[in-house]
């Protein structure tokens, strides 16, 4: 068998895991609504069914998770539904959204219109009463005066390799995600280095490397918006794949055992001195804590490890804490778990064995990773994403940097 045939037979194989997927899916929200199940060989036709979903006010993973995936699950529940042919979401009462929650909520339409051959299913929107929205989704401006001085797009960038050593969609979303950045930063005049440019690749290559062997299926994508000459911009950025959370990563067999060990020794003191089960219990569990954990420097080395010792995590942090002014957030979410940075907690030098010193960060005032965080900025949260979201917004800053970008130079 050639390599061409060898393509196209797991091709089909995959094609037909996702009908499977889908229609696994569909017979379970049909039997949660108490309907009669029907199998393949059913002999039913059903009536083509439209489903209109009012998005939340704040449609954002960064500031409202919680709000934000219980309406992603009402909507994932509509598209299980074999005879719902169109949906309509309602933006009229979303006044914040992010790029985020907006490319899931895209994202899982487009694999279920991908999945179905025989009923094909649309998705349509209903125009908000705020103009950052509307410009996000993509509708056009209704008056002259509300179309932004600015607004670049990054293409969305896909990939479904699985134990890959290295795919093509890893390196052009390094290389898209970048081009971005650079199209962002001429707006204020400024560009990225030689050296800053291969550094945010890298470490966008090997966040999408570490989705690819250890996870699953990928998406990368950003967006700019500009609304007048002397608005310096804002940019959001997101990376998030599905499959194994986190923690599911830190506790495999594959992970250290040395990483491993030390997960659970920190997990057993969190819980002998009851930060699970006093007046945190709702808010906090081993998997935020854990997940928490593998952020540190010198515990997962798989997101980037030329970038340093330890985490790539905490590079892309500081990177972007370069690029951004005084308005930045980024937020992790994987499982049940949420972590909010935003500058108010920063990173400490803790030394190890001998002069070897690691970079954390806990979230605390106290600064140790023994007692349990800010609540405001890292918690266990009522909804899961079975994945791991990483999503950055920040505003550009108007004065030059040193590290990662210079003056642009004039063409």
């Amino acid at each position: 068998m050639g390599k061409r045939e060898k393509r196209r037979k797991a091709e089909r194989i995959r094609r037909a895991h996702r009908v499977a997927r889908a229609e696994l899916a569909a017979e379970r929200a049909r039997q949660q609504a108490g309907a009669a199940p029907t199998g393949k060989s059913a002999d039913v036709v059903l009536e083509p069914v439209d489903v209109t979903l009012l998005a939340p006010a704040k449609f954002c993973l960064l500031t409202e998770p919680e709000e934000t995936l219980d309406f992603l699950k009402t909507f994932d529940s509509v598209l299980a539904r074999p005879e719902v042919t169109k949906i309509v979401v309602n933006f009229s009462e979303c006044k914040v959204m992010s790029l985020c929650a907006f490319s899931v909520l895209f994202t899982r339409f487009m694999d279920t219109q991908q999945a179905r051959e025989s009923v094909p299913i649309t998705l349509l929107g209903i125009r908000s009463g705020s103009t950052s929205v509307n410009q996000m989704i993509g509708f056009a401006e209704v008056s002259e005066e509300a179309r932004p001085v600015n607004i670049i797009r990054s293409p969305m960038i896909r990939g479904k390799a699985v134990g890959n050593a290295f795919s093509k969609e890893r390196d052009r979303a390094g290389t898209e995600i970048v081009d971005h950045l650079t199209k962002c930063l001429a707006t204020v005049g400024t560009e990225l280095t030689p050296e800053g440019r291969k550094y945010i690749g890298n470490l966008i290559t090997e966040a999408v490397g570490n989705a690819e062997e250890h996870s699953g299926p990928w998406v990368a994508s950003g967006y700019f918006v500009q609304q007048y000459a002397t608005d310096p911009g804002e940019c959001h950025l997101v990376l998030f794949n599905s499959g194994a959370t986190i923690c599911e990563r830190i506790q495999s067999p594959d992970a250290s055992e040395k990483i491993r060990a030390r997960a659970e020794q920190l997990a057993a003191h969190h819980l002998n001195k009851g930060f699970f089960t006093g007046r945190l219990r709702n808010n906090w569990n081993k998997e935020a804590l854990l997940t928490l954990y593998a952020l540190q420097e010198g515990v997962s080395s798989r997101l980037h490890e030329r970038a340093s010792r330890g985490n790539g995590t905490i590079q892309m942090i500081k990177a972007f804490s370069e690029l951004a002014g005084k308005d930045q957030r980024m937020c992790i979410l994987s499982g049940s778990a949420y972590i909010l940075f935003d500058g108010t907690y920063g990173l400490s030098v803790k030394q190890t064995t001998g002069t070897e010193t690691r970079e954390v960060i806990s979230f605390n005032g106290e600064k140790d990773l023994q007692l349990p965080p800010d609540d405001k900025y890292v918690r266990a949260l009522s909804h899961r994403f079975e994945g791991t979201v990483v999503s950055v917004r920040f505003r550009l800053a108007t004065t030059q940097q040193t590290s990662l970008t210079k003056k642009r130079s004039e063409l």
